[in-house]
């Protein structure tokens, strides 16, 4: 899962300089997957009843280097996404979800992992779907797909690559 945010970081073009907004309560690997890109995690207050990012305190914190807001939706509670998106689109950044902890959540009828503009789920031991280790990205933005594929498999094109071809870009 760590390392499924720093790809979707990176795919997403956040980098050195750029500011993300990450809630002050979560597990650590959030906060230093945007470290890993170079980017900067701006901690945010959370919630008392749900420990999700509050809003209004988003907002407050946003300023002209910030490029992305990670909601975790820390154990099954989701994050209010319909207020987060907003603010967003309101600034024009982006809205990841780490849902780690929310596999199967939804929020108003949507699922985690389909309310921003991309996502991760973690299925380490810790977790409640589990298969030893690893993590999954998903979005529905063909582009950042694209552009987190590249990065997972060493810079191979989509199609019609071979194992040993089809290279574009550097890859992780």
């Amino acid at each position: 899962g760590s390392q499924a945010m720093q790809i979707l970081l990176e795919g997403a073009g956040i980098g050195f300089g750029d500011e993300v907004i990450v809630p002050a309560y979560a597990c650590s690997p959030t906060a230093s997957a945007v470290a890993i890109t170079g980017a900067v995690p701006v901690f945010a207050d959370v919630g008392a009843g749900d420990a999700c990012l509050l809003p209004s305190e988003v907002e407050r914190l946003i300023t002209s280097k910030t490029r992305a807001i990670i909601a975790v939706h820390l154990g099954g509670m989701p994050c209010d996404m319909e207020a987060l998106n907003r603010v967003a689109k309101r600034h024009s950044i982006l809205l990841l979800e780490d849902c780690s902890h929310a596999h199967g959540a939804e929020f108003l009828e949507r699922r985690a992992g389909s309310l921003g503009n991309g996502a991760i789920f973690s299925f380490g031991s810790g977790m409640n779907m589990t298969c030893g280790e690893g993590g999954i990205i998903v979005t529905g933005s063909y582009e950042l797909y694209a552009e987190c594929w590249h990065l997972h498999t060493s810079g191979r094109a989509l199609a019609g690559s071979s194992e040993f071809g089809g290279t574009v870009l550097m890859g992780t």
